[in-house]
């Protein structure tokens, strides 16, 4: 009888775990860093593209896929850019590979340069755009934790070490490791 109970409980948390990612997709993950300075999302089509920037009012773009001009989503993208007057800054990274110090000095020089709000995007919303969301955030004056947060879950990233993707909490443990170097 237990068993059976148990079972249940595992079929409904597999259940709400499936609504909630049909959730995420079908709303583009798209979730506020910070009000008024940057927005994450997945990589938008061009309904979703007008209807954030109608709400948000984003300047800037930042894809984080880089450009692909022979992708149909990407040539939308960057039609709208150049329509609405909004910066379309390509900046390719791959969510397997650690960031160099290098590639973490142009994510910081993009954030001083970009006219804001800046929507940040990568394919799914998850790793990548928790990174850049990450690191913005620190420089922002956030807390570590509120940082952390956008590692989480709920935005579709697992923290896991066996993940592919967990090469972006390493470049994260990185950049937090180096804000300590240089604040003491």
């Amino acid at each position: 009888m237990t068993l059976g109970y148990g079972l249940i409980a595992v079929a409904l948390m597999f259940a709400a775990a499936a609504l909630y990612a049909a959730f995420r997709y079908r709303s583009g993950n798209l979730h506020t860093v910070i009000p008024g300075r940057l927005y994450r999302s997945a990589q938008p089509n061009e309904v979703q593209l007008r209807r954030w920037h109608e709400l948000l009012g984003f300047r800037t773009i930042l894809n984080l896929r880089g450009a692909h001009p022979d992708w149909p989503i990407y040539r939308a993208e960057k039609s709208f850019a150049e329509g609405k007057g909004v910066a379309l800054v390509d900046y390719p990274l791959s969510s397997s590979r650690t960031l160099s110090e290098t590639q973490i000095d142009e994510l910081l020089a993009i954030f001083r340069e970009a006219d804001g709000p800046i929507l940040v995007h990568c394919q799914s919303g998850a790793d990548r755009s928790a990174l850049v969301s990450a690191i913005f955030a620190r420089t922002a004056g956030h807390s570590n934790l509120f940082a952390l947060w956008q590692f989480s879950p709920w935005y579709g990233h697992w923290p896991l070490p066996f993940m592919r993707a967990y090469a972006m909490d390493k470049t994260f443990a990185a950049f937090r490791a180096r804000l300590r170097r240089t604040n003491s």
